[in-house]
């Protein structure tokens, strides 16, 4: 959230509180009263709808970065083994992973309908990052902590000669690919060599 956006939030929710909590003990009569806590609650909303896309656009900032930071890991990896994670796995059918440290639903446990491929859980696709690493290997998160809108979590393909690194965000900005309603794709590419094995 920017400085200006915080002030703002904050002293939006300072004035409800006072209108909300001070206005049966500042005010007289009943209709002042209730004319205060209906001011109140409404700046609550108010502060609320502009604190929430505040929020979410943060989160948005938070993912570009991971993605990144993933990007970068998977990278550091090609560079040490000279392949992309999963390549050895690679059966001519595009791969993915869900990085995600909470349970997901059954229904991204596996490709979408019509689509070729496979899910490969989060686990072997770490430990497969650290046994090339020959290091600890801590993957950034979904810092949205209660599932809500589009997935929250990052993932990863591999097609064969091309792997990619995604999340999905709120808002729309350079270079995403929006699939439905503040529902937008983020993605890094990065290539494996021309064939999909080592």
């Amino acid at each position: 959230m920017s400085g200006l956006t915080r002030i703002l939030v904050l002293g939006g929710l300072v004035l409800a509180a006072v209108l909300v909590f001070g206005s049966p003990f500042l005010l007289r009569g009943w209709m002042r009263k209730l004319a205060g806590v209906a001011l109140g609650v409404l700046v609550l909303c108010a502060t609320s709808l502009l604190g929430y896309g505040a929020y979410r656009r943060w989160l948005d900032d938070v993912r570009v970065a991971n993605v990144k930071t993933i990007y970068q890991v998977i990278e550091r990896y090609k560079e040490t083994t000279g392949k992309c994670p999963l390549q050895e796995r690679f059966a001519d059918a595009p791969m993915g992973v869900n990085i995600s440290d909470r349970p997901l639903p059954d229904r991204y446990k596996r490709p979408p309908p019509g689509a070729k491929g496979s899910i490969i859980p989060y686990e072997d696709f770490l430990a497969e990052l650290r046994t090339g690493l020959k290091s600890e290997v801590i993957l950034p998160k979904d810092p949205q902590t209660v599932p809500f809108g589009p997935p929250n979590f990052y993932q990863y393909h591999f097609t064969g000669p091309h792997f990619f690194v995604a999340a999905s965000l709120w808002f729309d900005r350079a270079g995403v690919k929006q699939l439905g309603s503040r529902y937008y794709k983020y993605e890094l590419r990065g290539d494996c060599g021309s064939s999909g094995k080592a």
